[in-house]
Order: C-alpha cells, then structure tokens, then sequence
C-alpha cells in the first residue's frame, strides 16, 4: 500500500508546512483502491541527475535512493515545577559539537556542527503553556548564541548576536511558550558568523502543540502522518568536504539540496492525508513547493496551506504551489531566513511534492 511519494526533488531556502487527516480504518475507497492499481513503481537500476553540469559540487549519485530521516525528538532531561506559577517547567540539555557526515558515498566525510551532533538538530516538542529552560553547551570550535525564531524570549535568552557563548561554556536559555500550536525553530545568531554557523549545521525545529489544534483532526504522529522538511542547500568541495562561506559576501546559493539533513531522499506514504512542516534553513536559496504525478512532473496538483510560523490560517487556502519565499536578515551577514508555512494534501499512488527542478519519470 505504499508508493514512493516524496523524489522530494527540493530546491532551495526558507518556508514552514503541514498536511493532514486520521488513520485509515475502513476499507479502501474506490478512488484510492484504482490509485494503487496504477502505481509507479521505482526501478534499481536507473540512475536521476538533478545537477545540469555547472554546479561547484561533485555529482550525487544517490538521488531518491536513500529514505528520508526524521530528527528525534528531543527528551526533557528533567521537569521541575515553577514555584510561582505552579506549572511545569521542561530543562534540556543540548551540545553544541562537530561531527562527521558522509554525504558523497565514495568521497571523504564532511565535517559539520550540529546540535547533539546532528544537523537538523533533534525536534524539541513542547505543549502551549509549558515553560522550557534549554541548557545549550559549546563544545563546538567558534563562539555561538541560540536564537529560538518566533518566540517572544526576554531581551536575556532571545540569542542576539552579541550575546555569544565561547567554546567550553554554556548558557540556559528560557522560553515562555504561551504561543498557539505553530513551527518555530532554534538556530545559530552569533555575531559575523551566523550564517557559516547554520549553514554547517546549527538549526532545529521547535514544535507548539495544542489542544485547540489537536481537536481538529488534523494528521498526527510525529514522523508517521506529521512530517517534518527540513530544507538546507549546501556547497561541497570536490573531495566530499564541505566548502566554507566565510569569505562570501554576497550570496550562498548551495547546490546541493538536503532534506532532513539527506541530499534529495524519498518518502514512502500511504494514499492519504500527509501533514508537512516545511522550514528552510538555506541561507540564500528560496523553493517553489508543489506535487506532481511521476507520470506527469510538470503538472500541478492541488493542495492546502493551513498554518504559517505564526500558526494556523483562519482558513486553509487551496493552491496547487508554495511560492518562493521573499527572505529577510539579521543582524549578522549572510543570516538564514526567517518565513515558514504550512499546508496539507491527499497523497495518492505516483504522487509527489517536488519543486521546479526535474524529478524522475515514467
């Protein structure tokens, strides 16, 4: 019952998404039992290219070869009750590190800088009303400060650039978390180096839920039927390594697209509703989202933006793409930008969410 849905064939930079409905407990529609009867199965042997010859990074050979990664979520290290306002209050604790990645199968391993040592950073998921202390510990080579992006933080925890943290020492952080249910994300902001410390890595999803949001009905289950897309588009030397940025000045493009930390994955799904929490971390790529049959790539198929980084629309809005995403900056050069959105759609058998550059067909 599954197709291989996401040749999430992305293209670059900032957006947050969603997508949704319950469990299948009954039987097969009709529409759905012909979808599957014409599914498009993957074949071993062909190889897909999405790179046209100019690009500074080697090729990749394994374009929707390798299954899209989930990031963990992250657990409370310890929940302690405020003595003033008798709520819980969740503490973490998250490393700063360098780790190695072997993005190119036949090359060197990249070096990168993650939080706990994996990029995105594992998925901090708190209730609304719950207050969180995040202990963040840099055993990382430069100086950071963490930004949680969309949070009303004090002036003393919301991670201006100034306010860095040396190597060898830690800040908590305080996060009040009254907002409705919505994506947010924590990411470098370290002054001058905030988008070399990003693009190496340093960025995660943050997750409000809610019980108003929960009664909806909306696709739930971290991972199974809500999905997070991570998007990140990096450049990497020709030996595997990844190329720094420091000396760029205008823009970093990057050349190839990563998805939950994995260069253009795929997605097995069931024919259903899917909800996709999109979020572009890129530092100066944007991305025009949309599905498409991998029968017919070029043509658009319909589905709903329900929510944006300030939580759900007051209506879904049906449209067949999530546009590119105008950035803005930060205080730092070259600073991620800073838009998410959300949206659901019905997958079907031979379905895809894809983006202006080509996918594999049938």
């Amino acid at each position: 019952m599954f197709s291989k849905l996401a040749t999430l064939a992305l293209a670059s930079s900032l957006c947050a998404g969603a997508i949704a409905q319950r469990t299948l407990e009954y039987d097969i529609p009709a529409e759905e039992a012909l979808a599957l009867s014409q599914l498009v199965n993957d074949e071993d042997d062909q190889v897909f290219s999405i790179q046209k010859g100019k690009e500074i990074s080697p090729d990749y050979p394994l374009i929707y070869r390798v299954a899209l990664p989930i990031p963990p979520i992250k657990q409370p290290k310890q929940i302690i009750t405020n003595p003033v306002t008798g709520k819980d209050i969740w503490y973490y604790e998250i490393e700063e590190k360098l780790f190695q990645h072997q993005v190119f199968p036949n090359l060197l391993p990249a070096t990168l800088v993650g939080y706990d040592g994996m990029t995105p950073g594992p998925s901090i998921i708190v209730p609304r009303g719950t207050e969180s202390v995040v202990r963040f510990v840099n055993n990382a080579q430069r100086e950071t400060s963490v930004h949680l992006h969309g949070s009303p933080s004090r002036a003393p925890f919301d991670g201006w650039a100034a306010d860095t943290t040396n190597p060898g020492e830690y800040k908590d952080y305080y996060y009040p978390n009254f907002q409705s249910a919505r994506l947010l994300w924590y990411h470098d902001h370290a002054l001058g180096i905030t988008a070399e410390n990003a693009y190496f890595g340093l960025a995660g999803a943050y997750i409000l839920t809610d019980p108003a949001e929960d009664v909806l009905g909306l696709p739930s289950g971290y991972g199974e039927f809500d999905i997070p897309i991570i998007l990140a588009a990096k450049y990497y030397n020709q030996n595997g390594t990844l190329q720094s940025q420091l000396q760029e000045d205008t823009s970093t493009w990057g050349d190839i697209i990563h998805v939950n930390g994995q260069p253009w994955p795929f997605l097995d799904v069931q024919p259903r509703k899917y909800r996709f929490r999109v979020l572009n971390t890129g530092i100066s790529r944007n991305y025009a989202l949309y599905f498409a049959r991998s029968t017919n790539t070029d043509g658009q198929l319909p589905f709903q933006v329900i929510a944006s980084d300030s939580g759900l629309l007051d209506e879904p809005v049906t449209v067949d793409t999530l546009p590119s995403v105008t950035k803005s900056s930060s205080t730092s050069h070259n600073s991620p930008a800073n838009k998410s959105s959300s949206a659901t759609s019905q997958t079907s058998a031979g379905s895809a969410w894809t983006t202006t550059s080509r996918t594999r067909t049938k």
